[in-house]
C-alpha cells in the first residue's frame, strides 16, 4: 500500500505547510510527502521545500472559481492530485494550518468499502448548500483520505463547473462545493474519528488537552497560531514547531477586530 500525504499552497501558505510538514515527518518514518504549489520561486525557496518533500509539482495553469481573501486556487488543487501523482494508492491531504501529534493510522478505512473519508463539521446547517440540497452531514475537508479509485470516476475539471454552477449556495468554496458533490453523486463518505482531524470548537468543552488527539486543525474559531491574537491552546507548541522549520518565529498581528468580527459570526452560526 503506496501512501502519500500532500499538501496544496500558494506562497502565502507555504512556511505553515513546512510547519506542518516538519511535524508529520517527526511523528511518522518512512513517510512520502508531496507539495503541489501554485505560482513562481524563488530558487532558495526550491531548494528548502526539496529539504521538507520528497515530490514537488507547480502548478501554472489558473482557474476560474471562487477565492476570497482566506482561500486561493491554490485550495482547489488538492483535487487535482491523481492528475499530477498517480501511482499512489492511498492520497492524504492535509491543510498546512495543521499540526500533526501521533503517528497517524488509517486502517480501518483502508479495510472498508468507502473511497473517500473526512470527518464531519461542526455548525453546517445553516449553510446555503445545505438548506438548499437538505444535505444530511457536512464534512470539512481541512484533512482528506483519497483512495485511488475514487478518482477514477472523478474529473477535476467536473468539480471545478460544480463550483461555479452553484455559486450562490457556496460559502467555504472547495469544502461546500465536495459537499454537494456527495449528495448529487450519492458518495458515501467514511466518517473518521475527530482525532484525525481536531477542529478548534472541540476545544470548547474540554478542561485540558484530549490525549487522543491525533491531528489538530487551527481552524479559525480560535485563531491562528500565527497571529499575535490566538486563544488556541496548541498555539505554544505550534511556535516551537515553526521556529524549528523556518529558524525564525512566524507572527502575524492580528487586530481586535478580526477576533470580535470571528466570534460575532460564530454566535450567529447558532441561529
Amino acid at each position: 500500500m503506496e501512501t502519500i500525504f500532500y499538501y496544496s499552497v500558494d506562497k502565502s501558505q507555504l512556511n505553515f505547510a513546512l510547519i506542518s510538514a516538519l511535524s508529520l515527518k517527526k511523528n511518522n518514518k518512512n513517510i512520502k510527502i508531496g507539495l503541489i504549489f501554485l505560482g513562481d520561486l524563488q530558487e532558495n525557496k526550491v531548494k528548502k521545500i526539496k529539504n521538507f518533500f520528497d515530490f514537488f509539482h507547480i502548478e501554472d495553469n489558473f482557474y476560474d472559481v471562487i477565492v476570497d481573501n482566506h482561500i486561493s486556487m491554490a485550495a482547489y488543487l488538492r483535487y487535482k492530485v491523481y492528475e499530477i501523482w498517480n501511482n499512489f494508492d492511498l492520497y492524504v491531504y492535509l491543510d498546512a494550518d495543521t499540526l500533526i501529534k501521533k503517528e497517524l493510522n488509517f486502517s480501518n478505512f483502508l479495510k472498508s468499502q468507502e473511497k473517500i473519508a473526512m470527518v464531519e463539521d461542526f455548525n453546517w446547517r445553516y449553510l446555503p448548500c445545505a438548506k438548499r440540497f437538505n444535505l444530511e452531514n457536512y464534512f470539512n475537508s481541512g484533512v482528506i483520505l483519497f483512495k485511488k479509485d475514487f478518482f477514477y470516476s472523478f474529473e477535476f475539471k467536473n468539480f471545478l463547473n460544480l463550483n461555479k454552477t452553484y455559486e450562490k449556495f457556496i460559502k467555504f468554496h472547495d469544502q461546500c462545493t465536495l459537499n454537494i458533490l456527495f449528495h448529487l453523486e450519492k458518495i458515501k463518505v467514511y466518517e473518521l474519528d475527530s482525532k484525525f482531524n481536531y477542529l478548534s470548537n472541540n476545544f470548547i468543552s474540554k478542561s485540558s488537552f484530549p490525549s487522543d488527539a491525533h491531528i489538530i486543525h487551527f481552524n479559525a474559531f480560535m485563531g491562528k497560531p500565527w497571529q499575535f491574537i490566538c486563544f488556541h491552546p496548541e498555539k505554544n507548541n505550534w511556535r516551537k514547531m515553526s521556529k524549528e522549520a523556518n529558524n525564525k518565529w512566524l507572527y502575524e498581528i492580528g487586530s481586535f477586530w478580526k477576533i470580535r468580527s470571528l466570534i460575532k459570526n460564530k454566535i450567529k452560526s447558532f441561529f
